[in-house]
């Protein structure tokens, strides 16, 4: 008789635990299926950009929604749009044919319509221009936290004007700030944030210095103020006491 009471009392106890252990699975399946779903990406197409001395019509691409949070960094430049653009179609006016700037992941904080002169070869030549893009590309989480934003680096590139050639033009690990062209020297001078205490950040405690681009021949620019004339400066600017 005991042992049949026991057995009728484990029964019991496991008819609860089992109940219990269902109840806590529909809940756990009914709060997965509260949870919202994620909205899917879709592509944005931003307002087109139409030069007339080009051939090309500029179509910036965007995402909705973009999880990239929109920090500024301490020489962001403000633009028409919010949004963070990813890529550029270039569209040919004559043919219809259409290509992408990228193929890679990068942000574009900007793009701006570069023109310099190209003096005659003769004199019965007249003078002609090239033209040139300049884009502000966020390429690498240089800060290391986890996404790509204003914090990180800011390269500057250069293509030609149907967004073929992009050549990088501004040191890694560096902001490009604003630049300056100068048309008749086929040149574009550029002023650049340095993370020079090598921290991962661009704060006001890195150091500045400008560098000057060949757009005939554009690579990484060279520096046109050496140490010996911010030597100079310092010399010039300290006080006595």
């Amino acid at each position: 008789m005991y042992f049949r009471h026991l057995k009728f009392f484990f029964i019991f106890i496991l008819g609860i635990l089992l109940s219990a252990c269902g109840e806590v699975e529909e809940k756990k399946v009914q709060n997965t299926n509260d949870l919202p779903s994620r909205e899917p990406t879709t592509i944005v197409y931003e307002d087109l950009v139409v030069k007339n001395q080009s051939d090309y019509v500029l179509i910036p691409v965007g995402i909705s929604p973009d999880e990239n949070e929109q920090r500024e960094g301490l020489f962001s430049r403000k633009s028409n749009k919010s949004k963070n653009i990813y890529n550029i179609i270039f569209y040919n006016k004559k043919t219809g044919n259409t290509s992408l700037l990228l193929n890679r992941q990068a942000i574009i904080k900007s793009f701006n319509f570069l023109e310099i002169d190209v003096p005659p070869k003769t004199e019965e030549e007249k003078k002609t221009s090239k033209i040139f893009w300049l884009y502000r590309l966020i390429t690498t989480d240089t800060n290391q936290d986890g996404k790509l934003d204003d914090l990180d680096a800011i390269i500057g590139y250069v293509s030609d004007f149907t967004g073929k050639n992009l050549l990088q033009v501004t040191p890694a690990n560096t902001q490009l700030a604003n630049w300056f062209v100068l048309p008749e020297q086929g040149e574009v001078l550029i002023k650049l944030l340095n993370d020079s205490d090598k921290d991962l950040k661009f704060t006001d405690k890195d150091t500045i210095n400008f560098i000057k681009v060949d757009l005939n021949k554009p690579k990484i620019g060279t520096n046109f103020i050496n140490n010996e004339l911010e030597q100079k400066i310092k010399s010039y600017s300290s006080q006595e006491e």
